[in-house]
């Protein structure tokens, strides 16, 4: 899938992945990553090098626990990346909504 994600699909994926959202005066927030440090007044963005930093530890522990894979989640990973950017999607939507799946489900 190759849109964009809604700031509502972001601020839940995130959340998933450990950072929190603070909502302060006025509807305004900050978002604090995991280790409890500020972030900023928006959701991370969606890069490669946010998801592998936050996201794709996450995923490979879940896949790990729910399925008796046969490979390593690593290499599923990858294998559903590879067949995205065959397509020639954006990588960093493509891993988005592909780790959004293993989280969400």
């Amino acid at each position: 899938m190759d849109r964009q994600p809604t700031y509502e699909e972001l601020k839940e994926f995130w959340e998933w992945c450990g950072f929190t959202c603070h909502k302060v005066h006025q509807g305004d927030s900050y978002w604090e990553k995991p280790n409890g440090l500020a972030h900023g007044s928006n959701p991370p963005r969606a890069t490669l090098d946010n998801l592998f930093k936050y996201a794709v530890p996450l995923a490979v522990e879940k896949l790990q626990q729910r399925y008796a894979l046969t490979k390593p989640a690593y290499e599923w990973i990858f294998a559903k990346l590879t067949g995205a950017a065959v397509k020639g999607e954006d990588l960093g939507r493509a891993l988005f909504w592909i780790l959004r799946e293993v989280l969400h489900g």
